[in-house]
């Protein structure tokens, strides 16, 4: 029996030749589309207890449990992230490390009796177009009028912005040093030295409001994913405020410093395991720089001017009759 794992290319690798290999065990094939290399397959023996086992569920509404392994999964994680480190430098932009499609596949007729599962993937799929809420159109008028009058940009928006789409995309390294960003500027005073920034925030009442309001967010606790809500309770829910705020400082400052010669040290490359804390620093950074929005979406010139445009497109005054 094999096992194979199929890991999605993103880049334009443009290969002149394609082979499949095998190099200790593990079988290389590649599938190439239009001239290019779209995703990466790997496979290798395994042994029957790392076959999928399909059972009843005893649960209502529920047919089937499905169990599966994700065998020599770490090996091969590993060994898929120097490839595409290795393949960066001929057009490789990332490969699909951490949602790789699983196959078993029987070599006879007798291990294909032992199959009750012959694959699965998991992929994240977006809201549908008439999934997502509308907006209320004076939201978007009045944030464009304050954008006008105010005449300056607010940079921690941008900083929200791009720690919000960090996370998205699953660069939660990324998104932790905007959104950190956002917090130290907003709440610190200008300081930047760790000590000093953490003096800072312990002392700012409002920063202490702002973390006692996520940890009071049942919401925000109830859509976590599953396997991170027992280390919220642990790593948040549990702790004194000031606690939280040390540790915080704390991870900023380990991932703003690399070395390989240091004992306990960050990837690059799995960045999911800093999810937790990219979650609970994005509800921090979303409730300073919603507030900045709403400050200037809601600041009363702003709406008087709204007003007037909207008085003035009832009228047939204005140029676009829009409002």
């Amino acid at each position: 029996m094999r096992f194979r794992y199929t890991f999605d290319v993103k880049g334009r690798i443009k290969p002149q030749q394609i082979v499949s290999f095998d190099v200790d065990g593990f079988l290389f094939e590649f599938y190439v589309e239009r001239e290019f290399i779209r995703n990466i397959r790997v496979s290798f023996k395994i042994a029957d207890h790392e076959l999928p086992c399909v059972i009843n569920n005893p649960e209502p509404g529920i047919a089937l449990h499905i169990n599966v392994t994700s065998p020599r999964i770490h090996e091969v994680e590993e060994i898929m992230r120097q490839i595409e480190g290795m393949l960066s430098f001929w057009g490789v932009e990332a490969i699909g490390i951490r949602k790789p499609k699983h196959e078993w596949i029987a070599e006879n007729e007798e291990e294909k009796k032992k199959l009750k599962l012959y694959n699965f993937s998991v992929r994240l799929e977006e809201l549908k177009d008439h999934e997502i809420r509308s907006v209320s159109f004076d939201l978007i008028a009045r944030s464009i009028i304050a954008s006008v009058k105010t005449k300056q940009h607010n940079v921690l928006l941008s900083f929200n912005k791009r720690g919000r789409v960090d996370n998205k995309n699953e660069n939660y390294i990324e998104a932790i040093y905007n959104f950190y960003f956002v917090i130290e500027s907003y709440y610190a005073g200008g300081k930047n030295k760790n000590h000093a920034v953490e003096k800072a925030l312990k002392n700012s009442v409002e920063f202490n409001e702002n973390i006692n309001r996520v940890l009071a967010d049942q919401e925000f606790k109830t859509h976590l994913p599953s396997e991170l809500r027992m280390k919220y309770e642990s790593q948040y829910l549990k702790k004194e405020v000031d606690v939280i705020i040390k540790e915080l400082v704390m991870m900023r400052g380990f991932l703003h410093h690399y070395s390989t010669k240091r004992k306990s040290n960050w990837h690059p490359d799995k960045q999911h395991e800093f999810r937790l804390e990219a979650y609970f620093l994005e509800q921090l950074s979303h409730n300073v720089a919603f507030g900045i929005m709403m400050d200037q979406a809601y600041d009363t010139d702003v709406i008087k001017q709204y007003k007037e445009l909207i008085k003035k497109g009832k009228n047939g005054n204005g140029t676009n009759n829009s409002f």
